[in-house]
């Protein structure tokens, strides 16, 4: 994937970065090198926050009333600890709520 970033030195001469795409996602360092370093970081950081936070709302609709739509594209370890976290939560996999027909 690849973020719009904003480089800038401040007054004293530390390299300071900032991801456009995530507002407040910035680091800094003592060298170029060193605050790419971090921002990537501060970038994996952001995703994993969003993640955790669509994760925590798609978990607190029940079956039932569920008729949002959400597309995240997750690797496959990740989607199998979300289907069992979500298989732990109210007893369904992903998979059996994705099979069922609509309104039931």
């Amino acid at each position: 994937m690849k973020f719009n970033i904003i480089c800038e030195t401040d007054e004293d001469g530390k390299y300071v970065v900032e991801c456009t795409d995530f507002p407040g996602c910035l680091s800094e360092g003592d060298t170029l090198d060193e605050a790419m370093d971090n921002i990537n970081e501060a970038i994996v950081g952001c995703l994993n926050s969003r993640l955790k936070c669509a994760k925590d709302n798609f978990l607190k609709k029940s079956a039932s009333n569920f008729h949002d739509k959400m597309n995240i594209l997750l690797d496959t370890a990740t989607t199998a600890e979300y289907a069992l976290d979500y298989h732990e939560q109210v007893g369904t996999s992903m998979c059996q709520l994705s099979r069922r027909p609509a309104g039931k």
